[in-house]
């Protein structure tokens, strides 16, 4: 009984960990607007909603009431938190796997598979056709040779190097 526990334990951690890497395919690089208010003077929290915050900045105050970053209003990742009476619109960019209708799309990032050989133990350079790489793991092994990052494969810019024996058909994510 307890070995099919951890079966289903391990199937169910799986699944979860495959939809994870699902919904990083497909991101794409959006601005969205947020406006948060403090009601009342009373702090309130306000989240992005994108799957990757990169940065949030006031756009637009729209209370009388001073909006001070740091004194009237902070943020913390995906998270947006007013007080004191501000209110105001904020601009969060970051990647979304789902945009919405008042989203501004900026860049689509996409993933290609890129098959690097070391034969015979030599060194190889493959070419990246992405503009810009965000990042690289292996996808399929073919080598007894263990493909790791940093050991036996380096990432320089749009080039992929292999070396000591390392095949694989490697996943990178960027922008075209």
């Amino acid at each position: 009984m307890k070995s099919r526990l951890v079966v289903l334990m391990g199937l169910v951690g799986l699944f979860f960990g495959l939809s994870a890497k699902a919904q990083s395919y497909g991101s794409v690089m959006v601005e969205r607007q947020i406006q948060c208010a403090s009601n009342s003077y009373n702090q309130a929290e306000c989240n992005t909603g994108l799957d990757r915050t990169m940065n949030v900045y006031m756009a637009r105050q729209l209370s009388k009431s001073a909006c001070i970053q740091g004194q009237s209003y902070s943020i913390y990742g995906d998270r947006i938190m007013v007080s004191n009476g501000c209110r105001a619109i904020f601009v969060a960019r970051g990647l979304t796997s789902f945009p919405q209708g008042n989203d501004q799309v900026l860049e689509s990032q996409v993933t290609r598979n890129v098959l690097c050989e070391s034969q015979s133990y030599e060194t190889a350079n493959c070419y990246i056709p992405l503009r810009r790489v965000d990042r690289v793991y292996v996808g399929q092994q073919y080598s007894k040779t263990a493909c790791i990052q940093g050991k036996t494969y380096f990432v320089y810019g749009n080039n992929l190097q292999v070396t000591n024996g390392c095949r694989a058909s490697f996943v990178v994510a960027g922008i075209e």
